[in-house]
């Protein structure tokens, strides 16, 4: 399809969606037709203008935005049929409340040329109609622009760039991925190169022209996934019931881990966290890219906890926040992926009187390959030393004890969310495995034995209650 179509981030109070488009050419986009039914009735709704992204150097395409809104808010997810161009997507309205219970999906780390067959796209298709969730939270690497290396092909910094994100952007098995539910969207490095933005000694524009590749790598991470979010910051919170959410960037203005002071939350975004945290109602959702139960990084691929002084502060305001400290006590998740495992796990600290912190991962979608060999499906660090005030702060990390955790299989993590008891929030985590870990060895990829089929089958299950 020449006009690409992607659900963004679902308006809020159950208004409508954000629709992403692009079309090719030097040309603003076109206003498409829309028509929104529900249960095979129209729908009175309103389609507003389109907002025009700014032409990108090396990009044979333009981009818009474009809110629809309902006449009448839907504020408990009622599905839809909305036609555009011809094609008829299924969407669910962003619900205010638990009346009903709420389902998303959260994916990470999509590397298109191990899914040339289109097993993330056909088991996502299996996974909306069994859960038929209101969104999805696709949480970083969506797209790979370090590897493969593209050839010496005399190419810009913009058109390499440019080309990555239009071989994914326009598979049809990627699009019907992003069409099957409103997506919010979160990046993390390899929508600009591993580690970044720290060198890399296997990628030659990490030496020569870092500061260059990584603005274009931002300019259209801009156009091609934070735009469908909405608003301007590249982080967002919204609020489901007692539920808050925040989805916090902590790469696209992370600093050299040299640099001092060296940062992966900027100033600005620090104020809207803390803010977020002191405000909760109920239970504190934190979208990252990366792990917090993850051990020191190194040269390869930095972790959070690499820095210090931002890592220390980022567990305070959690353990200020279960603790109540200066605030009404609330339990916090974190959603992330990254690693390349599915794995649940929890944390406590002292003082907590049993409380603890949770930690879901669901990567990868897709895993990068080839393997040199098998990965190791290691639990999380069975401590973590968080800095505070100049002190170790020392957390206990658990791993679940449930079969099947951790796993590297291609996954995709569900969460339900529901009404609880004693004014608590349930939570229903599973991962799903879409397509099994490839397990082939150099010779039998010589000799072609065939890469392993999808196959639709939940891994892990786990139910929580959060205050």
């Amino acid at each position: 399809m020449a006009t690409w179509v992607v659900p963004g981030a679902p308006l809020e109070g159950g208004a409508g969606w954000r629709i992403w488009y692009s079309q090719p050419g030097p040309r603003p986009v076109r206003v498409p037709r829309i028509e929104v039914r529900r249960a095979g009735r129209a729908v009175g709704f309103t389609a507003g203008g389109l907002t025009q992204l700014p032409a990108a150097e090396g990009l044979k395409r333009r981009m818009a935005v474009q809110e629809v809104r309902l006449d009448v808010p839907d504020r408990v997810a009622t599905g839809y049929e909305i036609k555009v161009l011809g094609n008829t997507y299924r969407w669910r309205t962003l619900p205010t409340g638990l009346d009903e219970p709420v389902t998303f999906f959260i994916s990470s780390c999509f590397w298109r040329d191990n899914d040339k067959e289109g097993a993330y796209g056909a088991g996502m298709r299996t996974l909306t109609k069994l859960h038929r969730p209101a969104f999805k939270m696709l949480i970083g690497d969506q797209v790979y622009q370090d590897w493969p290396p593209a050839p010496l092909t005399g190419l810009s910094s913009a058109e390499l760039y440019a080309q990555r994100y239009t071989m994914y952007w326009g598979d049809p098995v990627y699009q019907e991925v992003f069409g099957s539910s409103p997506n919010y969207f979160l990046c993390d490095d390899h929508e600009f190169w591993n580690d970044f933005p720290e060198r890399q000694v296997q990628l030659m524009r990490t030496w020569k022209n870092r500061e260059e590749y990584g603005q274009v790598a931002r300019t259209l991470y801009h156009l091609f996934q934070h735009s469908a979010n909405g608003g301007g910051n590249t982080w967002k919170s919204i609020k489901i019931g007692p539920v808050g959410i925040f989805f916090c960037d902590t790469r696209s203005h992370r600093t050299h881990i040299s640099d001092e002071p060296h940062y992966f939350i900027p100033p600005e975004q620090w104020v809207d966290l803390k803010a977020w945290f002191a405000g909760l109602e109920g239970p504190g959702l934190l979208v990252i890219g990366q792990p917090l139960f993850q051990k020191d990084g190194d040269m390869k691929d930095h972790s959070l906890s690499n820095f210090k002084d931002d890592y220390g502060r980022l567990c305070d305001e959690i353990v200020r926040t279960v603790k109540g400290q200066g605030r009404t006590a609330h339990d916090v998740m974190i959603l992330t992926g990254d690693i390349h495992r599915g794995r649940f796990s929890a944390a406590t600290f002292p003082g907590m009187d049993g409380g603890r912190v949770f930690e879901f991962v669901a990567s990868p979608a897709s895993r990068i390959g080839p393997y040199i060999k098998t990965p190791n499906p290691e639990p999380p660090p069975a401590r973590l030393f968080p800095i505070v005030g100049g002190r170790e702060a020392p957390w206990e990390v658990d791993e679940d004890e449930g079969a099947w955790t951790p796993m590297v299989d291609n996954n995709v993590g569900v969460v339900k969310m529901s009404n609880g008891t004693n004014g608590r929030v349930r939570f229903e985590l599973s991962i799903w495995r879409h397509r099994p870990y490839d397990d082939r060895n150099f010779w039998e990829r010589t000799l072609r034995r065939d890469q392993p089929q999808g196959e639709i089958k939940p891994l892990y299950r786990k139910e929580i209650e959060l205050r």
